[in-house]
């Protein structure tokens, strides 16, 4: 995904993409680090590259979190404000067909 597009999704979207991305560079690294066993000088490179890539990730993730919880937060107009007036629905209503105390 474009870095353009990416930032237009939504935060969950968001998330679980840095989520199944940070899994796959781990398994990545996993490998590169077999690999380069032998090497001192490639197996540094690739334990500092993981390292980056995981705070950059995870200050990614970090910021969707807080946006997931702004939008959980944010009232979305559906509920009840001071001065409204509960009405129940009809079966709770008794037998008369009052609506109010």
């Amino acid at each position: 995904v474009a870095l353009e597009e990416f930032e237009q999704l939504p935060p969950k979207v968001k998330y679980t993409l840095l989520q199944r991305a940070q899994e796959a560079w781990y398994g990545e690294s996993r490998i590169k680090a077999v690999q380069a066993k032998d090497d001192m000088c490639a197996f540094v490179n690739v334990q500092l590259e993981t390292f980056l890539r995981h705070i950059r990730t995870n200050k990614e993730i970090e910021k969707t979190k807080r946006s997931m919880a702004e939008e959980v937060a944010r009232p979305t107009g559906g509920g009840i404000k001071e001065g409204d007036v509960y009405t129940p629905p009809s079966w709770l209503r008794p037998a008369g067909g009052a609506t109010a105390p």
